[in-house]
C-alpha cells in the first residue's frame, strides 16, 4: 500500500535520492572530465529531515517545510503541491575546488529529479517533480579555528501529487 502526505513525500524523495545520487554524480563527473583536478565526492549520508549538526560530509538533506492543497475532491481524493527542500552540505579545504564539486552536486540533483517524476513509487497517487530554484551558499570556516571549508547547495522543489483516499 502506498503512502501519502508530507513525511511521505520527504521519505520518498530521500530514498530516491539515496538510490540514484551516486551514478548521477559519476555521469557528472565523466561529463567534465576533470577528476584528477577536482575530486569526485560522494554523500555519504542522505537524510529525511533538516539537521543543525551534521557529522559526516557531504551530507543531503531532505525536508518538506510547507505545501497547499491545489483541489479538493474530498473525500476521495485531494491534489497537493508540497514545497521541499534537497540541500547538499559539502566540505573541504579549497575553496575552488568546493565551488566545482557543488555545481557537479546541483547538476545532478536537478538531472535525477528531472528523471525519477514517480520518486521511489511509494506514494499515492500520480506525482510530478520540478525543481523550482536553487541556490549556493558561499564557503565559511567549519570552526573558527579550522582550516575547513563547508559549502550549502540544494534545490527548492515542488511536487505535486493527486492523493486518492485509501
Amino acid at each position: 500500500m502506498g503512502r501519502q502526505g508530507p513525511e511521505a513525500v520527504k521519505e520518498a524523495l530521500a530514498a530516491t535520492i539515496a538510490a540514484h545520487l551516486p551514478a548521477f554524480l559519476d555521469a557528472e563527473w565523466a561529463e567534465w572530465g576533470d577528476g584528477a583536478t577536482v575530486p569526485e565526492v560522494y554523500p555519504r549520508a542522505v537524510l529525511p529531515g533538516h539537521r543543525t549538526l551534521v557529522r559526516e560530509h557531504p551530507t543531503v538533506m531532505v525536508d518538506v517545510p510547507e505545501g497547499q492543497m491545489t483541489e479538493n475532491g474530498a473525500p476521495y481524493w485531494g491534489a497537493f503541491a508540497h514545497q521541499a527542500e534537497v540541500t547538499a552540505l559539502l566540505r573541504g579545504d579549497d575553496e575552488v575546488v568546493l565551488e566545482h564539486q557543488a555545481d557537479r552536486y546541483l547538476w545532478a540533483l536537478w538531472k535525477l529529479l528531472m528523471q525519477y517524476q514517480q520518486l521511489d513509487g511509494t506514494l499515492v497517487g500520480s506525482c510530478s517533480v520540478t525543481p523550482t530554484r536553487y541556490g549556493k551558499s558561499p564557503a565559511y570556516p567549519e570552526k573558527p579555528s579550522s582550516p575547513l571549508l563547508l559549502k550549502a547547495v540544494g534545490w527548492e522543489v515542488t511536487v505535486e501529487l493527486a492523493e486518492t483516499a485509501v
